[in-house]
């Protein structure tokens, strides 16, 4: 049997089990809870870390602290430095790399200020000009390279829909030609390949309508969410929508629903395991977690808990033999480029090699790995040995080292969601 053969059989005994795991039943694990509570903040994966901005506190003080999990060391340490300006009700996104926090609420006060964390030097920027409307819980997305702010309250408290985006370049804040077809506040916004989605969010109640846009196909209703929710948080995760907790008609919901784009479909999740809103949730490598919030007795939350999927549980069991290192990659899913860690490296003398695999066995580009004091790390941009860009879809990353090998499934995405 050639090498490429038994690779063949090893991917192919790796896929199958991989399939079985998805028998086994997924749970909230509770993890080390934030230095301190905190509600209505935001949280994006940055650096490898979990950053956790603004809010406010248990004595509903509004808050300009910024902290972060690492998620290698697996705690909990200040952010280099704290916002200029304390909010809440902020929603943040990564942006070119850097971390934006868009509009909020301090004191009651709608702000109409942006900042941006500039790693260089360490200190959060405000930006100029300000947003063209202060925004309230808005919600905020980036698709195509494009920076978006949706909906929220305006200075008068009134609910509104309309959109405008960001340009880096002219650093402007301009009008979008579309906007939501109902008023809301409250809502999420997440970006599923070349696709805009909005859903949930409040408007004199709480609302269930789900809209998205295309640059090619302009605005569209889609299937209505399950149960009509605001102050919730939302993640893309196992290829879906995620909607998790909030507030509903009858109080805070721990129920979580996710919407499949291929389908249409809204379906049932794990639910929390409390009711809770006003927090915020993340993803990061093939991992969902959630942070904060306020429970149904008004109780600022310092909880942190993580679900991951079945086949991540089965790919953690199966796929690997025992071994004393572990493989992180982030962001995955990823579009251009997903970076790798590898941890746990005490003790490791022989040399360790990274290679990227297709699912048929194939072999499709060795990496090089960088090493820091504590880790290894490289990157894979989507391409192959000859530097050409392979389709979009699953690989794996295989890491050895002599006996032992770790192997890491990551997903690619097309820019435009189709393959090349």
């Amino acid at each position: 049997m050639t090498m490429k053969q038994q690779t063949q059989l090893f991917l192919a005994w790796l896929w199958l089990t991989a399939t079985l795991a998805h028998a086994q039943i997924a749970s909230w694990e509770k993890l080390s809870p934030m230095p301190a509570p905190r509600y209505g903040h935001a949280a994006v994966v940055w650096d490898n870390k979990i950053v956790v901005i603004g809010g406010r506190d248990a004595r509903d003080s509004t808050l300009a602290r910024v902290v972060s999990f690492d998620l290698v060391s697996l705690t909990w340490s200040s952010f280099p430095a704290n916002l200029q300006t304390p909010r809440c009700n902020a929603p943040a996104r990564v942006y070119h790399n850097q971390i934006y926090v868009i509009g909020g609420n301090r004191a009651n006060q709608v702000l109409d200020t942006v900042e941006r964390f500039n790693a260089q030097s360490g200190k959060w920027e405000v930006l100029e000009p300000r947003l063209r409307i202060g925004r309230d819980g808005a919600a905020a997305t980036v698709l195509k390279d494009t920076l978006f702010v949706i909906g929220g309250y305006d200075k008068a408290n009134a609910y509104l829909k309309t959109v405008e985006y960001f340009n880096p370049a002219t650093n402007t804040w301009s009008a979008a030609s579309w906007q939501l077809s109902l008023p809301r506040a409250a809502l999420s916004a997440l970006s599923w390949r070349d696709t805009l989605y909005t859903f949930g969010g409040l408007f004199f109640g709480p609302v269930a309508r789900l809209e998205r846009y295309h640059a090619a196909n302009g605005e569209q209703r889609r299937a209505d969410m399950k149960k009509a929710r605001g102050n919730m948080a939302a993640a893309i995760f196992k290829n879906k929508l995620w909607a998790l907790g909030g507030s509903v008609q009858e109080g805070l919901t721990e129920a979580v629903e996710s919407y499949d784009p291929s389908k249409n479909i809204w379906l049932e999740e794990m639910p929390l395991t409390f009711p809770r809103e006003l927090h915020a949730a993340v993803m990061n490598d093939n991992k969902l977690y959630i942070v904060g919030g306020l429970n149904a007795e008004k109780k600022a939350l310092a909880d942190f808990e993580s679900l991951s999927p079945p086949t991540e549980v089965g790919e953690q069991h199966y796929f690997s033999p025992p071994a004393a290192f572990e493989v992180l990659s982030y962001p995955n899913p990823f579009v251009e480029e997903a970076q790798l860690r590898i941890v746990r490296l005490k003790g490791k003398s022989q040399e360790i090699v990274a290679e990227v695999f297709a699912l048929d066995g194939t072999r499709v580009r060795t990496l090089t790995l960088t090493p820091t004091r504590e880790h290894l790390q490289a990157s894979w941009n989507g391409r192959d040995e000859s530097g050409r860009e392979v389709v979009h879809g699953t690989y794996f990353i295989v890491v050895r080292s002599g006996a032992e090998q770790v192997t890491k499934k990551i997903l690619k995405l097309g820019v435009e969601g189709g393959r090349r």
